[in-house]
């Protein structure tokens, strides 16, 4: 492979990756009603006092 077809395919997976990611956000949003940090853990815990 010469180095043009390694950015390529580097650029390609990059691409895949960041579709990946937002899909999860996507999805996450649809399912805990347009928050998904709701379900990142630790969620429940109130936080600290100032």
């Amino acid at each position: 492979m010469g180095k043009r077809r390694w950015i390529m395919v580097l650029d390609r997976g990059a691409v895949l990756f960041i579709g990946i990611a937002v899909g999860a956000v996507l999805g996450l949003s649809f399912r805990t009603g347009g928050k998904p940090w709701q379900a990142l853990p630790g969620w429940e815990q109130p936080c600290p006092p100032i």
